[in-house]
């Protein structure tokens, strides 16, 4: 599947819901290629629509060699995108920490668009990050950060046995405060 066309210029293309469309046959990932420029906007314009008050907008960000992203694509339609850093916890940012970092999948982002939430689309992006993703032999565990007020992450969370660690104060650029997250993954 090529993705160079999907979303030139944030344009939105035919990538939403019919009246009526509940039932998806397919869910499936595929790898973006960050070293792209292209693949890099499509990723940015994606993230600004999925979360415009905490989208990475920072090319430069997507430049980190450890990042891994993933379309999420629903019966051949665009409808999100998972994001994670391998080796690295959120430790990295916050000394008080006590995370390892080695063996560490740390959930960047994943992210559902509107028209499509509900479906359970983000039930099966979160629990391939830790059971089927081509990145995850070896790793130990997945951590994710969730704004305190997100009661949906909260939820999704917990029903995926992530163990809430604590909070993390100040964590977004808003000053809304973070819940740390962190589950085992089984070998």
């Amino acid at each position: 599947m090529t993705t160079g066309v999907w979303y030139a210029k944030c344009e939105k293309r035919n990538d939403t819901r019919t009246p009526g469309e509940r039932h998806i046959l397919n869910i499936q990932f595929e790898r973006i290629d960050l070293s792209n420029p292209l693949e890099v906007g499509h990723v940015i314009c994606m993230d600004e629509e999925i979360f415009p008050e905490d989208s990475l907008d920072d090319p430069d960000y997507w430049k980190i060699p450890a990042l891994h992203a993933y379309w999420i694509i629903a019966d051949k339609r665009f409808v999100g995108m998972v994001a994670v850093e391998l080796d690295r916890a959120p430790g990295d940012r916050f000394s008080d920490d006590t995370i390892e970092d080695s063996g560490t999948i740390y959930i960047i982002s994943i992210g559902v668009r509107e028209a499509w939430r509900g479906g359970g689309i983000g039930n099966t992006a979160k629990k391939w990050t830790y059971t089927e993703a081509p990145f995850v032999k070896g790793m130990k565990r997945i951590v994710t950060t969730v704004r305190v007020g997100n009661a949906e992450s909260f939820a999704l969370n917990e029903a995926h046995e992530f163990e809430a660690v604590r909070a993390i104060p100040d964590f977004y650029p808003d000053g809304e405060d973070a819940q740390l997250f962190v589950r085992s993954i089984r070998a």
